[in-house]
């Protein structure tokens, strides 16, 4: 009848075993602590051993070591069970020939592996006594080796947290096992490449091959070359699937970290920083279509006339002229935090708000737009034809919630926002033409930027824009050509009386109005509608002219 010990401190797992055992032809012998265990194997010699990772007297590590390095006991097999995810997450229990997580299943897996080792397990040698000192003493010693393991392994974890490259792991390893093995030189092969670190190997000297496994496939070789006890304490073998598991992750870390790098690269010129690193992050593929509904300012910019520009100018010349209106706004937009999300044919589509946020995103994108509108005022491009009105932008500006977030099909997507924020800022910049200003401005941009170094705000006009059911009223900063201070407090009363339904006397004061400034657009639609109005009063009015085109 084949014999198996079982050491387990609370003797449950042996009262639910032993009746199982015996069911197979199998006697199942149990102690609590590992001391006295240790006596019973050497009495019996088992041709199986059970352990418990946690004893009444010693550690189930301890036990299973001292088994496994006492020539009597090595050779019989060692079932460990604890509550150790994994026999990889520690590297104390890879002597044991199988070792178990402790689960609802535990009894099953021990009876199922149990059986499968006594079916390999050899004739046992005859029962001896070992007395408790011997036993205790090598307890101690082993309790010892472990302290001297346990302070090695501090600082090889320490190795693999600093060290950001292969060369540099393998460079502070020699030094490490320089310091506690005597190892003059380490060797390093993968494919043709050859690299030595230390001294030239003696010919006495012992030789420890590490074999690693690398990224995109690829192996290599790392030879230890050391002298034999070098400590006497710990042996190099022991820390051998440690350095090789560092060298393997710090080189998968430094192969990602090149690879982020060549996508930084790659992908810095059409998406944020901030989106490439969290795309970078990103699990699997759901995680990428990923959104949130945020506030952001949107800044929509299109070049006047561009018919007449791509007519009337070479290919190259009408590329060059892009490239460089596109690097000023870049320039302009990113100095003041803004992303620019996207060039569409002449237009310029950008965000102040994502992914970074500031407290004044409205502000910004009223900054980068005047600046904008300087860079192209002081351009001299004499030998580049514009049409009649020169070298225009129209700027529209809004400012409220959109849908933020990686938005496409699976396999093509863009980082971008959608909403009624979006299409407003759209239209405010379409509307540009029709008034003939540069910038347009919601209500909600004015509100958060005046007295922010802009004091002075022209209102424009209350609209109710094609596609929107609420009015929205437009702002522009007055240009420089209004430099008679008379005509805005007369403008103002003008738009107050066309408000009111007062169309006689607003049509007086904007008549005054386009005396002072005969190039004036905007007084010019005013009176026009005075006249219409006159003529046809509407049946409601609300202070909202609707617009009937985009």
């Amino acid at each position: 009848m084949k014999k198996a010990v079982i050491l387990e401190y609370s003797g449950l797992l042996a009262g639910e075993l032993e009746p199982v055992f015996a069911g197979h032809g199998v006697k199942l012998l149990h102690e609590t602590g590992g001391i006295p265990g240790i006596s019973l194997i050497a009495l019996k010699q088992p041709d199986l051993i059970i352990i418990d990772s946690v004893l009444s007297d010693a550690s189930g590590v301890d036990i299973l070591e001292f088994l496994k390095d006492a020539p009597e006991f090595s050779a019989i097999p060692v079932i460990v069970f604890s509550t150790v995810i994994d026999k990889n997450s520690s590297m104390f229990f890879f002597k044991a020939d199988v070792f178990l997580h402790k689960e609802p299943d535990l009894p099953q897996k021990i009876l199922t592996s149990s059986l499968n080792l006594l079916e390999k397990s050899s004739v046992p040698a005859a029962g001896f006594i070992l007395n408790k000192e011997t036993i205790t003493g090598k307890i101690d010693s082993i309790r010892a080796e472990r302290r001297t393991r346990e302070k090695l392994l501090e600082a090889l974890l320490l190795i693999a947290c600093s060290a950001l490259s292969v060369d540099t792991a393998i460079e502070k390893i020699l030094d490490f096992l320089h310091t506690h093995f005597a190892v003059k030189t380490v060797e390093y092969y993968c494919g043709p490449e050859k690299k030595l670190w230390g001294q030239e190997k003696g010919t006495a000297d012992h030789e420890e091959n590490i074999l690693l496994s690398l990224p995109r496939g690829q192996t290599a070789v790392l030879k230890v070359h050391h002298a034999e006890n070098t400590s006497g304490l710990v042996r190099l073998g022991y820390f051998s699937g440690l350095i090789k598991k560092i060298i393997e992750q710090i080189a998968v870390y430094e192969h990602n970290c090149k690879a982020a790098e060549k996508i930084n690269l790659l992908f810095s010129s059409f998406l944020p920083q901030k989106v490439i690193n969290s795309l970078l992050q990103k699990q699997h593929e759901q995680s990428l279509m990923t959104g949130e509904k945020r506030k952001i300012t949107v800044l929509f910019s299109h070049i006047r006339d561009f018919s007449h520009i791509e007519k009337n100018n070479s290919t190259e010349d009408v590329i060059a002229f892009l490239n460089r209106h596109f690097t000023g706004w870049s320039v302009r937009i990113k100095k003041h935090g803004g992303e620019i999300n996207k060039f569409i044919g002449d237009a310029v589509f950008a965000m102040f708000g994502a992914p970074e946020s500031y407290e004044d995103n409205e502000l910004r994108a009223l900054s980068a737009a005047r600046e904008m509108l300087d860079f192209i005022n002081e351009a001299n491009l004499k030998n580049f034809s514009f049409g009649p009105a020169g070298y225009r932008i129209g700027i529209g500006i809004h400012t409220g919630l959109a849908i933020i977030g990686n938005i496409g099909s699976s396999d093509n997507f863009d980082y971008t926002a959608i909403g009624d924020t979006v299409n407003l800022a759209a239209r405010l910049e379409s509307l540009n033409k029709y008034y003939d200003t540069d910038i347009l401005l919601s209500a909600e941009v004015k509100a958060a930027c005046c007295g922010n170094r802009y004091t002075e705000f022209r209102e424009v006009d209350t609209v109710l824009v094609k596609g929107k059911d609420r009015p929205a009223v437009l702002f522009s900063l007055p240009g420089r050509e209004f430099s008679d201070r008379q005509f805005f407090p007369v403008y103002r009363k003008g738009l107050t009386m066309f408000r009111l339904g007062n169309w006689h006397l607003a049509m007086d004061y904007f008549t005054e109005c386009a005396r002072l400034a005969p190039a004036d657009r905007i007084t010019g639609i005013y009176l026009e509608r005075c006249r219409e109005f006159i003529k046809n009063p509407p049946a409601l009015w609300n202070g909202a002219f609707s617009l009937g085109f985009k």
